[in-house]
C-alpha cells in the first residue's frame, strides 16, 4: 500500500483495511452495476461517474502496484468525461460498458470474502452447499471478467470509431490531453488482459495440470508450431509483390518463435532477435493505413509480450504464443491491403 510509505502500519490495522476493502468493493461495484444496467439514464451514469471517481482517488493510497495503476487510469479516464460535460446517452453503449466491468468485481469480491471466513465455514453445517456456490462464482467471475473487460471493452471501446471520434472531437489535437485519454483507455484494457492472464494460469493448473497432464507437454506445441507459417507462405504466394515488407516481418517473428524453445542456449542470440521484432513492430505499426490497425497490432504485440512472461498455459505456451502469431499475420495483411 502507498500509504505505508508515509504511515506506519502495524499488521493488525492492515489487516483489518483489507478485509474492509474487500467490503467496499462489493458495495461500490454493485451500485454501480445496477444503476448503470437498471437504470441507464444520463442523470445515473453521472452519478456512477462521480462514485467511481472518488473511490479510486481515495482507494488508490491502500492499494498494490496494480491497483493503483488501474485507479490512475480509471481516475484520468473519468476526468475526461467529466471535463467535456459528455452526455452519456450519446453512444451509450461505450460509456455502459466502461461502469459494466464493475459488474465482475462483485463476484471477486465474494470470492474473497469466502476465503476470508475460510475457516468459519469450514467448521458450518452448510459446508458442501457454499462449495458448490464457490466454484459456481468462480465461473460466473471468469465469464464476466473475460466478457466485460476483455470482450465487450475490445468491441465497444478500442475497436469502435465511435470512441475516437469522441475523443478527436472534445480534445482535437491537444498532445497532453490525447496522452491522458489514451493512455488511460489503453492502460486499463492492458491490465485486464494482465489480470485475465493470471486468472487462466490458476485455473489451468488447477484443470489441465491437475486433470489431464498428457496435455501439457512440450511436443503438443510442437505440433502446432507450423501452422503460422503455413498461414504466411499462403498469403505470400497469393500476392507475392505486395507481400514483401510483411513477408520480412515474419523472418524475424520466426526467430522469435525460436525462443520459447532454445532461450537457455541462445540468451544473445534472444536479445537481437527481440530487438528486430521491435524495430520490425515500429516499421509495420508505422505503414498501417488506420489508427485502429495500428492498435491491434500494438496490442497483439503487448499480448506476446505479457503471455512470454506471464506463461498461464504452462509448457502448452507456445501453442497460444503462435495463435497471438496467426491473428498478427491477419492484421498485418489488413493493415497493408484494405
Amino acid at each position: 500500500m502507498i500509504i505505508e510509505k508515509f504511515i506506519n502500519i502495524s499488521p493488525e490495522t492492515k489487516t483489518n483495511i483489507d478485509l474492509i476493502k474487500i467490503y467496499i468493493a462489493f458495495i461500490i461495484s454493485f451500485i454501480i452495476s445496477f444503476l448503470s444496467i437498471f437504470y441507464n439514464t444520463n442523470y445515473y451514469l453521472q452519478i456512477c461517474l462521480n462514485i467511481f471517481t472518488i473511490y479510486v482517488s481515495i482507494d488508490v493510497f491502500f492499494s498494490t502496484p496494480d491497483l493503483v495503476l488501474h485507479h490512475i487510469f480509471g481516475f484520468f479516464a473519468c476526468q475526461f468525461i467529466t471535463e467535456n460535460n459528455i452526455n452519456f446517452m450519446i453512444n451509450n453503449n461505450i460509456y455502459k460498458t466502461f461502469f459494466n466491468t464493475e459488474l465482475s468485481t462483485i463476484f471477486l469480491s465474494i470470492k474473497l470474502l469466502i476465503d476470508w471466513y475460510k475457516k468459519d465455514i469450514e467448521q458450518s453445517k452448510y459446508l458442501k452447499i457454499i462449495k458448490i456456490y464457490y466454484a459456481i462464482n468462480d465461473l460466473i467471475f471468469f465469464y464476466l471478467f473475460f466478457k466485460l473487460r476483455i470482450y465487450d471493452f475490445f468491441y465497444n471501446i478500442i475497436q469502435n470509431k465511435k470512441f475516437y471520434d469522441i475523443v478527436y472531437y472534445h480534445i482535437h489535437n491537444s498532445i497532453i490531453k490525447n496522452i491522458k485519454i489514451y493512455t488511460s483507455i489503453y492502460g486499463l484494457f492492458i491490465l485486464n488482459i494482465y489480470w485475465f492472464l493470471i486468472i487462466c494460469k490458476k485455473l489451468y493448473k488447477q484443470v489441465i495440470v491437475k486433470l489431464f497432464p498428457s496435455i501439457d507437454n512440450e511436443l503438443n506445441a510442437k505440433y502446432i508450431i507450423n501452422i503460422n507459417y503455413l498461414i504466411i507462405i499462403y498469403y505470400y504466394l497469393k500476392n507475392i509483390k505486395k507481400y514483401i515488407l510483411s513477408h520480412l516481418c515474419y523472418i524475424f517473428i520466426y526467430i522469435f518463435n525460436l525462443n520459447d524453445f532454445y532461450s537457455k542456449e541462445y540468451k544473445n542470440f534472444n536479445l537481437l532477435s527481440n530487438f528486430i521484432c521491435l524495430l520490425d513492430m515500429i516499421v509495420v505499426i508505422y505503414y498501417s493505413n488506420t489508427f485502429i490497425q495500428k492498435i491491434n497490432i500494438l496490442l497483439i504485440k503487448i499480448l506476446i509480450v505479457i503471455i512470454s512472461n506471464v506463461k498461464p498455459f504452462y509448457k502448452l505456451n507456445s501453442v497460444f504464443l503462435h495463435i497471438l502469431l496467426i491473428f498478427q499475420t491477419l492484421y498485418v495483411i489488413e493493415a497493408f491491403y484494405y
